[in-house]
């Protein structure tokens, strides 16, 4: 309503123009009346026409604006993960140079800046030989398979500190098919191995101190049988001495000390079984 209020006084406008200015003819009125329709009335025209065309084209670019806010709420969120994760993430280009280390490696290795060694050699120089090799036949192997490789060594920072990393290294591939860059994943497992080690060393300790018992033991085989063997000989010789026999109460307390004696030595026979099963030093007779 309101666009064809405008064109009927603009033609009101311009014909009564055309009337103070120079008197006309009704033919060329009418003409002049045509004509002003048809330019007022193309742009309206032309403005109803596009605005279906017009209208989508504004709901697919705010669609991708949605989608591009999305997308950079998410990289944002990704980036915040990798800076304030305890795992250290790395970037290796196709040059084993390094392009990005997380936070958690930058502080592990005492880094001050970690952009003078972006486009370096990765594994460092400061890196000890045995990971240096390690790491680099590691990136062969992902390079060449596509597929993840774990690696477990530890490395010296710039404090001279021994730090363990267990490392995933991802090959990232493109369209292609083929790698494009390397993702590496370092979890510091210091403590871990640090726990291991004392766990091993204690194990070997208690391991130790059982052999040397049951090597002990094992050797004490006749020191410990020898006065046993005397005490139920004597027994033994008390209760069949026929010359000077034995009392019922003697007799019944000889027959308690051959029965507590040998079932000791059984004791003593199964102790040092053992003894010997634990030390290795047990025989087989066929």
């Amino acid at each position: 309503f309101r666009v064809m209020l405008i064109v009927f006084v603009t033609e009101a406008i311009i014909m009564l123009g055309l009337t103070i200015v120079a008197p006309v003819s009704s033919n060329t009125m009418i003409a002049v009346d045509i004509v002003l329709l048809a330019a007022l009335a193309t742009p309206l025209i032309f403005f109803y026409a596009i605005k279906p065309y017009a209208d989508e084209r504004i709901r697919e670019n705010n669609k991708h604006l949605k989608i591009e806010q999305e997308y950079a709420g998410i990289e944002k969120r990704s980036r915040l993960w990798l800076e304030h994760s305890p795992v250290c993430s790395k970037i290796i280009d196709l040059d084993y140079n390094l392009q990005y280390m997380s936070m958690a490696g930058i502080s592990g290795l005492g880094l001050d800046d970690v952009r003078k060694f972006y486009g370096t050699p990765y594994p460092f120089d400061f890196f000890p030989q045995p990971f240096k090799d390690e790491m680099i036949a590691s990136l062969d192997e992902a390079r060449k398979t596509g597929e993840i490789v774990e690696l477990e060594e530890p490395v010296i920072n710039l404090i001279g500190e021994e730090i363990w990393f267990h490392s995933s290294i991802v090959p990232v591939m493109g369209d292609k098919g083929e790698v494009e860059y390397f993702l590496v994943v370092s979890s510091n497992t210091t403590e871990r191995v640090r726990a291991e080690e004392k766990l091993r060393l204690s194990t070997d300790e208690a391991e130790k101190s059982s052999r040397a018992k049951s090597e002990f033991l094992a050797s004490m085989s006749h020191e410990l049988r020898t006065p046993m063997n005397a005490v139920l000989g004597f027994a033994q010789m008390l209760q069949y001495d026929t010359s000077n026999s034995l009392s019922p109460a003697q007799y019944e307390h000889v027959n308690h000390i051959l029965e507590g004696g040998n079932h000791l030595l059984d004791l003593i026979k199964e102790v040092l079984g053992l003894a010997k099963i634990e030390s290795d030093h047990i025989s087989l007779a066929l």
